[in-house]
């Protein structure tokens, strides 16, 4: 604790240490009393200001004059001190200037090195006989008008600095003003921009469109949920994720999920066989089995779902395809053919469920 103590001490005297320099000021204030008899003393009521926090010992003396004198003006000075200055009056009656020169000392201790400091100010003095005091008066009052004068010009020097900080803030609020309206004139564009993407791809719905329609479901399913529910949906779960990267990374959309079954849409029939076949390679491995069908019809898109024969086809399709195999309509083989590394073998025209004219199917198999 007295370590910390002393730790202290010495932070406050480095801390105080830069207040340690000082200055001082003098100022000379009116001469109320001129025109005195030839060698009297004429008092001069002065001040000095320590702007410093070091008490100074100080002197004055004023030359100008035949004679100099050096007379104390006071110790321990801190702050203002009143004084006065005695000046000799000389006997010839012609101007003078006067320059009265105040020298202080620091009072040397610990925080206070010893430094010496000057100050100066001076006024022009005329020697005239008693009637014409009052001249001699003006003339003072001159001078004062003109201290006056300069305290009044450092007023307004402060009043332009004022002014300058006020038109800096002024400017730094517009600056900010600014950026806030440019950022919200960008968050308005993005919003209408966004909203007119938007509203286009809602203008697409509801129109025909040639899709490569893919449906799978999964061996068992039922079966499986009611052996062991939590483990079946584990297990769907994990397919399912797989699946939906599968197809996104053939640039299919998810249409929808209906309980272990996925629905997802081509632009391409040869991205929907492959993908096909990405995903039976991937869950072979997890002993997975799920069916596939794929078929490539004009179908509606409409609210994000998809509609027509072609919907319908793909999941008979689906419907009727052996665990692990992918069965495809004669409209995809069509358009894969040659284009795809796989074995395609014809099934003929497979009846289906609700569909009139049964299609040719074909199975495709690694090659």
């Amino acid at each position: 604790m007295r370590l910390s103590s002393k730790f202290f001490v010495f932070f406050m005297i480095l801390m105080m240490m830069p207040l340690a320099s000082a200055d001082i000021t003098l100022h000379l204030q009116k001469i109320d009393s001129v025109g005195e008899p030839a060698g009297s003393m004429l008092q001069i009521p002065a001040d000095i200001t320590n702007n410093g926090v070091c008490p100074l010992e100080c002197y004055y003396n004023y030359s100008g004059l035949t004679s100099d004198i050096d007379s104390k003006i006071g110790s321990d000075i801190q702050g203002r001190f009143d004084f006065t200055i005695q000046l000799k009056v000389p006997t010839n009656p012609q101007p003078y200037q006067i320059e009265v020169k105040a020298i202080c000392q620091e009072q040397k201790d610990t925080l206070c090195a010893g430094n010496i400091y000057e100050a100066s100010n001076h006024f022009n003095f005329f020697n005239m006989p008693l009637a014409s005091s009052q001249q001699t008066q003006t003339t003072t009052q001159n001078q004062n008008t003109s201290a006056t004068s300069n305290q009044t010009q450092n007023g307004f020097n402060a009043a332009h600095v004022g002014e300058f900080i006020g038109v800096v803030l002024v400017i730094i609020a517009a600056i900010a003003l600014t950026i806030l309206f440019i950022f919200g004139f960008y968050k308005l564009i993005r919003f209408l921009f966004f909203r007119r993407e938007k509203k286009a791809a809602e203008g697409e719905e509801g129109r025909r469109k040639l899709s490569a329609i893919m449906f799978t479901d999964m061996k068992g399913f039922s079966k499986e949920m009611g052996q062991n529910e939590e483990k079946t949906l584990r297990k769907l779960w994990r397919y399912e994720k797989a699946m939906k990267n599968i197809i996104k990374e053939h640039d299919g959309r998810v249409v929808k999920t209906i309980g272990d079954a996925i629905m997802g849409d081509f632009d391409s029939a040869v991205n929907a066989v492959k993908s096909a076949m990405e995903i039976q390679s991937i869950l072979a491995k997890e002993d997975i089995k799920i069916r596939i069908g794929i078929h490539l019809g004009d179908v509606i898109h409409k609210a994000g779902d998809i509609f027509g024969d072609g919907v319908n086809i793909a999941s008979r399709i689906e419907s009727i395809c052996e665990p692990g195999e992918i069965y495809i309509s004669e409209d995809v083989y069509s358009q894969v053919k040659g284009k795809i590394q796989a074995n395609f073998q014809n099934l003929g025209n497979r009846p289906l469920k609700n569909i009139d004219s049964p299609p040719r199917v074909y199975k495709v198999g690694k090659k």
